[in-house]
């Protein structure tokens, strides 16, 4: 598919603001003038403020009662032999799955949840991948720790401690970043890249997001958790669309998976950054690279998403109506179709070939 070209940003006068944010690796962000991309068109609202609100309540009963289905249908749903435990990575446990056989695939998960947000794939491709899904530090059943750790280091702990020589990695947001990471530091143990809503070590983030989390921060401190989960909840699991018109299912589920990882305790985790950063060294990729971006995600994301199109040699860009931050989870079918396809479609049959379907 034909990609967009970058948006290119002036800085004037940057300014460096550091966030004790898990959601974006290092994570420094640096204030700048910007273009804003066009936003996912809203849909109409509503004639009166009573049909508002009665509609709004309505909606809140339905993620509710929905999020308490879905907890349960997940710890049933699954037939599979899964292995799970504890990978020694520093000083932690990283929490892990693992299931089927067959070529690896490590599945990476966003910044506001944890390795839940990979159910819709996780079986799925475990009838052909040997799939491994993992919680980052501070995240699921992974303690935080407050010493110097890197994510990509992390994910290298995984594989070595489960004989993963090399394996093709699919990250979303946060997870997007590791695998950038990963396959400029291990470009050997790398069989392809699938990068969803990534983010980018050494991006110079925009205003908008400086200044969504010195909001969110506020709150924080102002002891307003529940605000500042919100805050974080709209602007990445709804993205720029007007709520009614997101699906109440997909909603109830990734808010679930949010509250369950915002931890005010999780801004204090600073991962390292590499040097120089990925953003300068993104030519030297070469490994099959699918590009992924919901049409109603974050202007930073597609602008990111636009760098990595343009600087890694071969790349593919698709991008997910009508979704938002995590496109696997809102509109699973259309994402696992997407990506077995360019898994099948990679040419490399030693490491990639599959059984049959």
């Amino acid at each position: 598919m034909q990609s967009a070209s970058v948006i290119p940003t002036e800085p004037d006068n940057p300014r460096i603001i550091q966030f004790p944010f898990p959601l974006w690796e290092g994570v420094r962000f640096r204030a700048r003038r910007a273009r804003t991309l066009p936003s996912c068109p809203k849909r109409a609202t509503r004639s009166s403020t009573a049909c508002g609100s009665y509609a709004t309540a309505i909606r809140m009963v339905v993620e509710i009662v929905t999020a308490s289905i879905l907890r349960e249908v997940t710890a049933m749903s699954s037939n599979l032999e899964t292995e799970s435990g504890f990978a020694p990575s520093g000083d932690t446990q990283i929490y892990f799955e693992a299931a089927g056989s067959g070529p690896a695939l490590v599945f990476l998960h966003a910044g506001v949840s944890d390795l839940r947000m990979w159910d819709p794939q996780f079986d799925l491709f475990s009838h052909r991948f040997r799939v491994v899904r993992y919680d980052h530090r501070g995240f699921g059943k992974t303690r935080p720790t407050h010493t110097p750790f890197m994510l990509h280091d992390d994910l290298l702990s995984v594989m070595r401690f489960l004989g993963i020589s090399h394996a093709t990695l699919v990250g979303c947001s946060m997870g997007g970043t590791t695998a950038v990471d990963f396959a400029l530091a291990y470009p050997d143990m790398v069989d392809a890249l699938v990068l969803s809503g990534s983010g980018l070590s050494g991006w110079n983030w925009s205003p908008e997001i400086v200044k969504l989390m010195t909001e969110i921060l506020e709150r924080v401190g102002a002891h307003d958790i529940d605000g500042a989960r919100q805050l974080e909840e709209r602007f990445w699991l709804d993205g720029s669309r007007d709520s009614a018109s997101i699906d109440p299912i997909y909603r109830a589920r990734a808010r679930a998976l949010s509250a369950d990882n915002f931890r005010p305790e999780l801004w204090t985790i600073q991962p390292q950054p590499p040097s120089p950063p990925s953003s300068e060294r993104l030519s030297e990729i070469k490994a099959p690279t699918l590009i992924m971006i919901g049409d109603c995600d974050a202007p930073d994301l597609h602008k990111i998403a636009n760098l990595l199109v343009s600087e890694i040699d071969g790349a593919r860009s698709v991008t997910i109506q009508n979704a938002a931050h995590m496109p696997n989870l809102e509109h699973s079918e259309q994402f696992n179709r997407i990506v077995m396809d360019f898994l099948d479609s990679i040419p490399h049959p030693r490491r990639l070939q599959s059984p049959a379907r």
